[in-house]
């Protein structure tokens, strides 16, 4: 490890990295994290030489600052120690790498410094694994010489100026700012003063004109008073005489109210007569319904037992038929015994006995044959017989059908008649309800109108009251006198108006 050289022909381009080392161990034994800044540069001395420097420097303690140098030989010299495989070109750019890395990923990367004896340090980069603790590089370093520090702070100085002339300008731009807006300030606060000189003057001549407007409203309401009193006096004259005619008219109303009460009540009395009486006929048609239906059922009752022995007779007839053919089977064979017999005869003689018993049987078989043949015609006559008789049953039940089906057409008639009077006894009962309410909405606009010609009466003799009063008083009508008396007089007057239309509204409607 070789110091480094001060002076360089051309400027170094650095490259810094600012990082958090997870431990720094100084010479009596204390352990700290300290943020510190690692700047790195290729400097080139000669064409032939070329050394790589690296500084390593905490900005809030002046006292730590480490560096190191290497050129080409001794680099490879570290190389071997460390086993790398970076050459001397590439490892400023990879060691960079590697410090990022303990930057962001601070718990895989760690980095630290050991401080040994105030004058060399070392620098380890390791790596947690789940196995162990990998150790990356470890740098030795020493501490730097006056000529670095000095240029770093130099460098620091220069930075500072920097900022502080920066400061400079923007407080002379914000001093100059702040002087003119003293000036609209000041320039405000002239237009304000103004503004209040202008608002007294005009309210003083606002409260100048109010005042005559005030005096000029007093004397129209004195006159209008005055006015408004004779006006009152009339009005009070005349709605005596409309209270009275009133009267008179809602007593007329009354009375018509009431006769066509008794009117209705009539109407009442004969609708529950008709309903009586359509329920008598109701109750009539329905016994005779359930008459009919009965007759129907005994009829189809009878045509099931008609049909029950015409299926017994055919049934024996085909019995009679199939022992006929047995019959004539037997005969025919009988027939070809005789022949063979007519044969034999010539033959032998032995067989004549045979012969007589044999016609006998013949004879006596004819004879059943005889009988079954009158026993099929007799029950051809039947079943001729039973046929017509089924033919004027079925006639009877088509007649009696035909019967049915116009006791069916005559019953449905009378349903419809029977609904028709249902939907009259309904509308007759909607019209009495009807009517009713009519009578109740008559005998409460009764009541109403009774109330509102009390109201109307306790008014008129309030009314006269007050008059007499102001007639017998000679002082001037107080202000809030004037302000409730003609509101309720307006309101009075109001629902007397309404209800009356209401009434007038309701008599029409019942005409």
């Amino acid at each position: 490890m070789n110091s480094a050289s001060s002076s360089a022909s051309v400027p170094p381009k650095l490259t810094a990295t600012t990082i958090t080392l997870s431990k720094v161990i100084f010479p009596n034994g204390e352990q700290k994290k300290i943020t510190i800044t690692i700047e790195t540069c290729y400097h080139t001395k000669n064409m032939a030489n070329k050394l790589f420097l690296l500084k390593l420097f905490d900005e809030t303690d002046p006292f730590l600052f480490f560096e190191c140098c290497w050129d080409e030989d001794s680099f490879l010299a570290f190389k071997n120690q460390q086993n790398l495989l970076v050459d001397f070109q590439g490892f400023g750019s990879k060691f960079h790498e590697l410090l990022s890395h303990c930057r962001d990923d601070k718990e895989r990367f760690q980095a630290s410094l050991w401080i040994k004896d105030n004058v060399t340090a070392t620098l380890t980069i390791e790596e947690n694994t789940r196995f162990r603790t990998l150790d990356y590089l470890s740098v030795d370093l020493k501490v730097a010489n006056q000529e670095t520090i000095q240029s770093h702070f130099k460098q620091l100085l220069s930075r500072l100026y920097g900022n502080i002339e920066n400061l400079q300008s923007q407080v002379a731009s914000l001093e100059t700012q702040l002087t003119q807006e003293k000036t609209k300030n000041e320039q405000i606060t002239c237009q304000l003063r103004q503004l209040e000189v202008d608002t007294e003057r005009k309210i003083e001549e606002w409260n100048r004109e109010k005042e005559q407007q005030l005096n000029k409203i007093r004397e129209e309401n004195k006159t209008e008073r005055e006015k408004w009193m004779e006006e009152l006096q009339a009005k009070n004259r005349e709605d005596a005489k409309k209270y009275e005619e009133e009267t008179l008219n809602w007593k007329q109303k009354a009375e018509h109210l009431s006769a066509q009460e008794s009117h209705l009540r009539e109407l009442l009395e004969q609708t529950q007569r008709e309903l009586t009486q359509v329920r008598s006929e109701k109750d009539e048609l329905h016994t005779r319904r359930q008459q009919w239906t009965n007759e129907i059922e005994t009829l189809k009752q009878e045509k099931e037992r008609y049909l029950v022995e015409l299926e017994q007779k055919k049934k024996r007839l085909e019995e009679l038929e199939k022992k006929n053919r047995t019959m004539s089977d037997q005969l025919a064979e009988w027939e070809k015994d005789k022949k063979e017999k007519e044969n034999l005869m010539s033959q032998v003689e032995f067989y004549r006995n045979s012969r007589y018993r044999l016609e006998e049987k013949l004879k006596h078989s004819i004879a059943e044959i005889n009988k079954g043949n009158d026993v099929i015609q007799k029950l051809q006559e039947e079943l001729k017989n039973t046929r017509q008789k089924a033919k004027m049953k079925s006639t009877i039940a088509n007649q009696q059908e035909q019967l049915l089906q116009e006791k069916q057409h005559k019953i449905e008639q009378l349903m419809q008649e029977v609904q028709v009077l249902n939907q009259k006894l309904s509308s007759k009962e909607r019209e009495l309800e009807h009517l009713n309410q009519s009578l109740q909405t008559s005998n409460a606009k009764l009541e109403e109108n009774q109330k509102v010609l009390e109201s109307n009466q306790q008014l008129i003799n309030w009314l006269n009251k007050e008059l007499n009063e102001m007639q017998l008083s000679s002082h001037i009508i107080s202000k809030p006198w004037k302000s409730s008396f003609p509101l309720a007089t307006e309101k009075r007057d109001h629902s007397a108006s309404s209800t009356i239309e209401k009434s007038a509204k309701n008599d029409n409607s019942l005409k």
